[in-house]
């Protein structure tokens, strides 16, 4: 990821690996605002040649915005966040928001173009990339400060960019959705237990929720290897960790709760259907009430961690999740 601070914009440039021999390697450049570009780059002269570009029709990256702020968590951490929006909409408290954040594995959520969200900043909707600790993007630090003991720092994170950007008057405080995936899905768990009263709205895809069973369970492919980023609950302290921020395990106070909707796949090899139907099964049976403000997506068909497998059938996906967003945050045009 390049960030030009003068100009705020954050580009993703990535490239395929040169063999010996080889005298020109191909280049992506993209970012939130601009459909990927490929370019053969001669590594002898430097010169690129554009090969093909991706298709964004009736896209212009002018009618858009986008800056880079920083919000600070509860013990002073700045944490940065990329917020995004249309020109027409103001930063003076009067707009929804929906904040996406993963936070974990020290992965780096590069700045990469999305067809589906300029359709979300023209309806006047903010869209905020919080770049919270357990990711990357701050370096090796920053992912430790952010695993294994310190993991509850993901979770105040985000909780303090949307707390910031309400509190500065920047978007509508009574109406942010927040959204993630997988590891993300245990961050908004987390914040859904957490910080309900914060939240209008929480999209929980494919959420690994049941932290502590899942973590015990050795013959599941994943748990071993991940014991480094989680702990190891065969071991107190470090199941006292796990415990401690488990949303299976700790379900937020009945009459709390914001709008919900989860999502899990049946051929899921990551994060077992199981935790998720599990999860929701536990909300809706404590707060019968509540319950039909809780919407689980189930994946039956062709597909598994990240939705339905296909262009055409991940672009239905999006559009369903993006449609009950912006109808829980109560956009009508």
């Amino acid at each position: 990821m390049i960030f030009d601070a003068a100009s705020a914009v954050a580009v993703n440039v990535s490239g395929l690996p040169a063999r010996p021999g080889d005298d020109a390697v191909t280049v992506c450049d993209e970012s939130y605002l601009r459909p990927p570009i490929w370019s053969s780059v001669d590594l002898r002269t430097g010169d690129a040649t554009e090969v093909h570009r991706g298709e964004a029709p009736g896209f212009d990256p002018d009618t858009y915005r986008m800056e880079r702020r920083t919000f600070p968590a509860p013990d002073g951490t700045p944490v940065p966040a990329v917020l995004l929006r249309h020109r027409d909409t103001p930063l003076d408290g009067s707009a929804p928001a929906l904040i996406y954040a993963y936070g974990a594995y020290e992965a780096v959520d590069e700045p990469e173009w999305d067809a589906g969200v300029p359709s979300v900043l023209d309806r006047g909707v903010v869209w905020v990339h919080a770049l919270i600790r357990g990711g990357g993007e701050g370096g090796r630090r920053w992912w430790l400060d952010g695993s294994m003991r310190t993991k509850q720092h993901t979770f105040d994170d985000l909780a303090a960019v949307a707390d910031g950007l309400a509190r500065d008057g920047l978007v509508d405080g009574d109406r942010i959705a927040t959204r993630g995936l997988s590891a993300g899905g245990l961050l908004q768990g987390a914040v859904f237990s957490q910080r309900p009263e914060r939240w209008r709205a929480v999209i929980a895809e494919v959420p690994f929720v049941d932290v502590v069973t899942t973590m015990f369970d050795a013959s599941i492919p994943l748990t071993v290897t991940e014991w480094e980023e989680w702990g190891d609950p065969r071991i107190r302290e470090q199941f006292d960790w796990l415990l401690a921020y488990s949303p299976y395990d700790n379900l937020p106070a009945p009459g709390t709760r914001p709008d919900l909707l989860v999502t899990g796949a049946v051929h899921d090899p990551r994060v077992m259907v199981r935790e998720p139907a599990k999860w929701v099964a536990a909300l809706r049976h404590s707060d019968p009430e509540w319950s039909p403000r809780l919407v689980f997506r189930c994946e039956t068909a062709a597909g598994a961690h990240v939705g339905p497998s296909g262009r055409i059938g991940h672009l239905d996906y999006e559009a369903e999740i993006y449609a009950w967003i912006l109808d829980r945050l109560g956009v009508t045009a």
